[in-house]
């Protein structure tokens, strides 16, 4: 950072260690340095804005969000933040349609939309939509724990089978 102090990327990296570490606080740091270094930056704005929504900030990453979900059209991981953000705001509607737009986006974000969406529509008195909405979350996470299951299975055939090449055991 002492060599390279204007280098965006530099706070992007830091931003996602932060994250990573769970430190939320101090990634908001980071990305607010990322997005001071490269205004109107979209991947800069989501990086602050969802950061700002996880360390509880959800009243000034709302503006942000916004502007990514405009700028990219598609569903993108945007919604998914904008919706939590919403939600905290006590606009359930717009809540859960960027919660159903981010169903779109596959893996991690798309199950933890579903599960979102759920609570968002027990909280509406929506018993029948939230019925459906945790039944898809809970058939997503199945069908991602059996391909983890699948993976470390195949990770554990593979040590086996090197263990086996290279002449030592395995417990």
């Amino acid at each position: 950072m002492k060599l390279a102090p204007n280098e965006a990327e530099l706070y992007e990296g830091m931003g996602w260690e932060y994250r990573k570490l769970g430190q939320a606080d101090q990634a908001v740091k980071a990305f607010t340095e990322q997005l001071r270094l490269t205004p109107g930056n979209p991947i800069a704005m989501y990086n602050l804005g969802s950061a700002e929504v996880d360390s509880g900030q959800e009243r000034t990453a709302l503006p942000l969000l916004q502007e990514v979900v405009k700028i990219y059209r598609n569903p993108t991981g945007a919604d998914y933040y904008l919706g939590r953000a919403l939600v905290t705001q006590g606009q359930n509607e717009e809540a859960v349609k960027e919660f159903q737009r981010a169903t779109a986006v596959t893996g991690e974000m798309q199950r933890r939309s579903w599960y979102e969406l759920s609570q968002v529509y027990r909280h509406m008195g929506k018993t029948a939509e939230a019925h459906a909405a945790v039944q898809k979350y809970q058939e997503l996470k199945e069908e991602a724990d059996r391909a983890n299951a699948r993976e470390v299975e195949d990770w554990r055939k593979l040590n086996a089978a090197n263990a086996a090449a290279s002449g030592t055991t395995q417990n």
